[in-house]
């Protein structure tokens, strides 16, 4: 269960939050939002009965959860920055006062992760704490943000390349869905969440068109005749879905269907993330990815 924030209860199927005793001892409470509401309906609640002036950074970190900058947010990154806040920074530093932590202290988290054996996830914590003191500083809550210039943890790309006949023997076993959702990792570029929320709306007989969650850029694929065999199959199978890739129910796959899928698949050293990594290292001209996915050059001998 998820540990709530500080004086807030659950009564009845609601946040509630204590207010302290009156002048007859007797406990008041204050409604904040239904279960049902969901994380961000709370935190804009609490934001609204807690102290209107930040004083610490757990109010902070309130203020920016229940924050439309926070909403604007790819869900995943929703998740994994309330993930990042309640597991680490408010134990790490919420009774502090924001402009009180400087950048000793942030390096100081980042060794301690690193010594934990944390240290990309360190990092990721650190790219939160970033984020929520520039919210800070553009909302008149903190003046400076102390994670600029402390370097990060030590980060090494992965170099796995998975050649073709890994990649055919791992899918040997995979239902004919999954086949399919593969492929189009690999022949796209893509990444698994754009694939797994793909809609037909966004696919053409020549390419497919979309945004990138993080970004907003837009992103158009054209479509080879090896991906369109696979796209085909795929949007066949369920006619009645708006997504083109679908699990057995005619649904969009899940994250964790995914996770499931490839666990049973690649039982060796390297991942469904390292397919997009063999999909830029395989292109001719490259599929205009970060560097970092480029796992080999690839030469083919003089003759």
């Amino acid at each position: 269960m998820t540990p709530l924030p500080p004086r807030v209860r659950v009564k009845n199927g609601a946040y509630h939050y204590d207010c302290g005793r009156d002048e007859t001892g007797k406990r008041r409470w204050k409604k904040l939002a239904r279960i049902s509401e969901g994380e961000h309906a709370l935190y804009k609640a609490l934001a609204s009965v807690t102290r209107p002036a930040v004083r610490c950074l757990d109010d902070l970190f309130d203020k920016y959860l229940a924050s439309e900058t926070f909403r604007s947010r790819a869900p995943a990154t929703q998740r994994d920055y309330a993930g990042y806040i309640r597991r680490t920074l408010r134990p790490w530093g919420g009774d502090c006062e924001p402009d009180g932590i400087t950048q000793g202290d942030v390096a100081q988290l980042l060794q301690r992760r690193l010594e934990a054996g944390s240290p990309v996830v360190a990092n990721r914590e650190v790219a939160c704490l970033s984020t929520v003191y520039n919210y800070g500083m553009r909302a008149g809550e903190c003046q400076t943000n102390p994670c600029k210039g402390v370097r990060r943890n030590p980060q090494p790309p992965r170099t796995r390349y998975v050649d073709h006949a890994e990649l055919e023997a791992a899918m040997v076993g995979a239902s004919e869905e999954f086949k399919d959702f593969v492929a189009a990792l690999y022949l796209t570029g893509l990444r698994q969440g754009e694939i797994r929320t793909l809609k037909k709306s966004q696919v053409t007989a020549e390419r497919i068109t979309l945004r990138e969650p993080k970004t907003g850029k837009l992103v158009v694929v054209e479509i080879s005749d090896r991906l369109r065999v696979h796209l085909m199959r795929a949007m066949s199978r369920t006619p009645e879905s708006p997504y083109v890739f679908t699990n057995t129910q005619g649904g969009p796959w899940t994250v964790w269907a995914i996770q499931s899928q490839a666990r049973r698949m690649t039982k060796t050293d390297w991942t469904l993330h390292d397919v997009r990594g063999k999909a830029e290292t395989d292109s001719a001209t490259g599929l205009g990815l970060l560097p970092l996915y480029k796992r080999a050059r690839r030469i083919t001998a003089l003759s």
